[in-house]
């Protein structure tokens, strides 16, 4: 016998129902305290819509989990339509908005997809290199986890695009001359990080892990304030 949720579901897609609604109560296996609704709402739509969208890969689709994370795109998902379930999931939604559903499929079947942040943003940032896509979602750097995506996103560049033969080169490289704003325009990462960092030289400090140099971060922000300096005298 289906739950609750699956019927609704069912409804839904043969158009018994116009709208996709689900009731908490209705949910829910016991009367839900009045301090605690905000919260169980949450958890049981939560629940509730992985269910769901579990049954519309795997009975419906008759997919694999981890194909679906690979191959799922935005016309299967409105198809199934299952999109607007998206926002009852803890995604961020500017990772469901570059279209890569991976991450959302990771929460979905958490022990059936591998799934990597750092390897999405670097396959959404190459497919903006090759023309497939115009740019980052908006705001796609500015939720919780941006700083861990333009990071992976800013080491793929240095590694294909630059050929810097030390640490103290690479910063110099992005602390000094206007050269370096237009090689990240370029880039498609000036607009990426700008918002996030005050500078290019705060985005390679914050990007590069155990690479970073302190005395170096210092040297070239000291010698960047003493320019500006230098100019108004």
């Amino acid at each position: 016998m289906k739950n609750y949720a699956l019927e609704i579901y069912e409804d839904y897609l043969l158009g018994k129902k116009k709208i996709l609604r689900l009731n908490v109560e209705a949910i829910a296996d016991k009367p839900i305290k009045k301090e605690d609704k905000k919260i169980a709402k949450e958890r049981l739509l939560e629940k509730a819509s992985t269910e769901i969208i579990r049954y519309a890969i795997k009975d419906i689709l008759r997919w694999d989990p981890q194909y679906a994370a690979e191959n799922i795109t935005g016309e299967i998902v409105d198809q199934l339509k299952i999109r607007t379930l998206f926002k009852h999931i803890d995604t961020p939604i500017t990772v469901i908005q570059s279209g890569d559903y991976r991450m959302l499929m990771k929460k979905v079947f958490p022990s059936e997809v591998s799934y990597n942040l750092k390897d999405q943003a670097v396959d959404i940032y190459k497919k903006i290199l090759n023309g497939e896509m115009k740019s980052f979602p908006n705001g796609y750097f500015k939720d919780e986890l941006g700083r861990e995506k333009l990071s992976a996103v800013l080491n793929y560049y240095i590694a294909t695009n630059l050929a810097a033969s030390s640490i103290k080169e690479l910063y110099s490289d992005f602390a000094k001359g206007s050269g370096r704003i237009k090689k990240l325009d370029s880039a498609y990462i000036f607009y990426a990080y700008s918002g996030v960092y005050d500078s290019p030289l705060d985005l390679l400090h914050n990007s590069i892990g155990d690479k970073k140099d302190d005395f170096l971060y210092n040297f070239y922000s000291f010698m960047g304030v003493f320019d500006e300096i230098s100019k108004e005298m």
